[in-house]
């Protein structure tokens, strides 16, 4: 070996050291396609330099490379979308494949065989990649948009089309995070990116914000195997993919409803009539996608699309729910008939001096005189506590049964929007920005309470997702993909009667004083409903979730390579 070649032999060894010492990893986030294939003639030979051009059905964004040495050729960072696909050489005929659709993370193989003739002569078939991965490791599923708009989805919640895939299972009752499980792995082990932004919660692991149905174009859940940019994670990843516009306008409107009116009474085998339960739920909605266009002024065809998704829900339920509350007796300090009947002797069994409780039974520690089932002086307190108390409004219950019923109504409202525009500026550079908005309204009337009012609460979450992505070609070879956004949750959770000082009226001294605080203490009594407001009322939260991500991609003959950074910088205030 020469000096000279030992020179670059050096160097190439100092520059793999830089690259494998910067402090990145290598997360393409941005969810995209890649083409892969392999051109050759009637006889299984390479055909080297043949022309393959990519066209987007929809935006009419053209890519364009050529085969290596070996007839091999690699197209990376394709959004997800049906492509036209016309491979070409001289010396032969022109073939067209037509109506390829590529999804998320997805990669597919295309090869070719061209037949000896005339460019001019042009042989058009359907694309088909098969169903088959044969290119990547990855386990999982990709949902399509026809399966999306035509799967009854109770709610209309992407989170249950995780349900499709194999290997998902509902989470474990009360678990935090997401509402499912991959091949049996924590609830809050996952992930779930919306256009390559990160949107999960780091408060409970589940996700932030959930798009409309209709605005989500894919949406692939991988539950093993993926690829390292996934590396932090050891559940499920889910990659959503939002809906872009294209040259041709198209719209939609909707309206589910569920009412009670349809539903049929419950079966009783006694015969009685029984009351449905109160359901009023309209779900609605519609979007609306195109190139922008001001008459007169500025055209998008070819340039500038837009998508807006729009999703609303009212909802109102019945709520019926039975408690046990102090009969008419108990509240004026008789027990006489508390105990199935029975009278309940107010005593202390620990005690070793007191009053001998006399017949029908004998109980040591008393604490009150004859007749020992009677409170001869109510305190304050519990007069003023009782003002709070329902009596009983069912007739006829027996001791210790429940005495009270409670029927009210539960509440959630809530408006959804997504707006997204893409700009080409010209073949080789498209920039896309997306703005999601979600801001809700539900009471819960029973959030400290059986007994409902005035003990509930009402919880007002505020969702968006900021993002804006670009995906620039320098050369067929190379290319460049530039992913940030914010993801921000705005929660709080308030009781319907915050901000008085109901321990100072009840005559309870020494709690808080800070109006933002103050609210009914929770009472527990054994053997009977609580009441007051949540323990944990008042409940607010912040979360933050700023993803900045930059990835080259370099496609030589068989091999790709990808180097870049991802930046996931998170906040949570409570």
């Amino acid at each position: 070996m020469n000096q000279q070649n030992a020179l670059r032999s050096i160097r190439g060894a100092v520059l793999l050291a830089l690259i494998a010492s910067l402090p990145f990893t290598c997360k393409a986030q941005m969810p995209t396609a890649t083409l892969v294939g392999r051109v050759v003639d009637q006889g299984n030979a390479a055909i080297v330099g043949a022309t393959v051009e990519i066209r987007n059905t929809s935006t009419n964004q053209i890519r364009v490379v050529r085969t290596g040495a070996d007839g091999e050729y690699t197209v990376s960072d394709l959004p997800a979308a049906v492509f036209d696909v016309t491979i070409s050489m001289a010396g032969f005929q022109q073939v067209q494949q037509q109506n390829l659709e590529l999804s998320a993370d997805q990669t597919a193989r295309l090869d070719e065989t061209l037949k000896v003739g005339t460019q001019s002569a042009t042989v058009s078939v359907t694309a088909d990649v098969g169903l088959l991965n044969t290119e990547t490791q990855t386990v999982g599923d990709v949902v399509s948009p026809v399966e999306i708009a035509e799967m009854p989805l109770n709610g209309r919640d992407f989170n249950d089309l995780a349900f499709t895939v194999v290997g998902v299972t509902p989470s474990e009752q009360k678990a935090k995070g997401s509402a499912y499980s991959a091949n049996g792995s924590r609830a809050d082990s996952g992930g779930v990116y919306v256009d390559g932004i990160n949107d999960e919660s780091p408060r409970d692991a589940g996700s932030q914000i959930s798009p409309p149905l209709d605005s989500i174009q894919e949406f692939k859940m991988a539950t093993s195997n993926y690829s390292a940019q996934y590396g932090r994670l050891s559940g499920s990843v889910i990659n959503i993919v939002t809906r872009a516009g294209g040259n041709k306008y198209h719209g939609s409107l909707f309206e589910f409803v569920r009412n009670d009116l349809f539903d049929a009474p419950t079966f009783n085998f006694s015969g009685a009539p029984i009351t449905k339960n109160k359901l009023r739920q309209n779900q609605f909605g519609g979007d609306l996608s195109g190139p922008v266009t001001i008459p007169h002024l500025y055209s998008g065809h070819d340039r500038t699309f837009f998508q807006l998704s729009l999703e609303s829900l009212r909802r109102v339920e019945g709520i019926d729910d039975y408690s046990i509350v102090p009969t008419l007796l108990e509240r004026q300090g008789d027990f006489s008939q508390s105990l199935a009947g029975n009278p309940y002797y107010f005593h202390n069994p620990a005690m070793s001096t007191g009053v001998t409780c006399a017949p029908p039974s004998s109980v040591k520690g008393c604490l009150y005189p004859a007749p020992y089932d009677k409170i001869p002086t109510l305190d304050t307190v519990a007069q003023n506590l009782l003002s709070y108390i329902p009596k009983p409004n069912i007739t006829g219950a027996a001791p210790g049964q429940s005495n009270y019923l409670l029927i009210t109504d539960s509440s959630d409202n809530w408006n959804n929007g997504l707006l997204r525009i893409d700009q080409k500026f010209g073949e080789k550079d498209q920039l896309a920005g997306r703005f999601l908005r979600r801001f809700e309204s539900s009471t819960n009337p029973t959030a400290g309470s059986n007994l409902g009012p005035p003990f509930g609460a009402v919880t007002l979450p505020h969702e968006i997702l900021l993002g804006i992505s670009e995906t620039r070609v320098f050369t067929s070879h190379v290319v460049n993909n530039f992913v940030f956004g914010l993801t921000r949750t705005r929660s709080a959770e308030v009781a319907d009667i915050f901000g008085t000082d109901f321990a100072q009226q009840l005559g309870i001294p020494g709690t808080t004083t800070n109006p933002a605080l103050e609210g009914f203490p929770n009472f527990k009594i054994s053997g009977y409903a609580s009441i007051g407001d949540n323990a944990s009322d008042p409940i607010t939260y912040v979360v933050n979730d700023f993803d900045g991500s930059d990835v080259v991609t370099w496609n030589k003959n068989r091999h790709t390579i990808a180097i870049g950074g991802d930046i996931l910088h998170v906040q949570l205030f409570q």
